[in-house]
């Protein structure tokens, strides 16, 4: 061979040298590049698995806690099973006995009740003497109603409710009219003796 063919010889195979070594300069640096991305898409998802795990987790732990808070009993639950207790000092008070109650009276508001022993006159002149003919005590003519009274024991022209006899009012007095006793007015004698002398329950009326 002459010196020319080594010449071309060598430089073939420097240029095949070099595009050798650029070559797989290329392909190192493509798998570099790769292989710290395949890293680093990896860590990314692990990371993100981790954070899933964790809030699951997390959830997992709340809803235990709502459950153990549901299962515990609240104060309205403890206050309506609580029994009451007694009292020391109310169960004293209840044995003491209770104030009882005054019966009512048989007197009203507005009258009061006595029990008089009634007799009947008429308007005759022995019955009346020496007023016979004459007005009652308070000037009212005389006439069923009228009621001679001991002032002392009914006032004047109180108005009264006789037991058999009906209305009436305290207008006259008599001489043998005291105390516990009362005068009822008839128009006849036969009526003044029928009534005769009888006990009876007399509504006096607050004036």
């Amino acid at each position: 061979m002459n010196k020319k063919n080594h010449i071309y010889i060598g430089i073939l195979l420097v240029i095949f040298i070099l595009g050798t070594t650029l070559a797989y300069e290329n392909l190192a640096s493509k798998n570099g590049d790769n292989i710290p991305q395949d890293n680093e898409e990896t860590i990314l998802a692990n990371k993100d698995e981790e954070i899933n795990n964790n809030k699951n987790d997390e959830k997992e732990v709340e809803t235990s806690e709502e459950k153990e808070k549901k299962d515990l009993p609240t104060s309205t639950d403890n206050k309506n099973n609580e029994q009451p207790v007694n009292n020391p000092e109310e169960i004293v008070a209840d044995d003491t006995p209770k104030k009882v109650k005054e019966k009512p009276t048989n007197e009203e508001p507005g009258y009061r009740t006595m029990t008089m022993v009634a007799t009947a006159y008429t308007d005759c002149h022995e019955e009346n003497y020496p007023w016979g003919g004459y007005p009652s005590y308070i000037g009212l003519p005389l006439d069923r109603g009228i009621v001679a009274v001991d002032p002392d024991v009914i006032p004047m022209e109180t108005k009264l409710y006789i037991e058999g006899y009906g209305e009436g009012i305290a207008a006259d007095q008599g001489g043998a009219i005291k105390g516990n006793r009362i005068d009822v007015f008839m128009w006849t004698k036969e009526e003044a003796y029928e009534w005769g002398i009888r006990e009876v329950e007399v509504k006096i009326y607050d004036q």
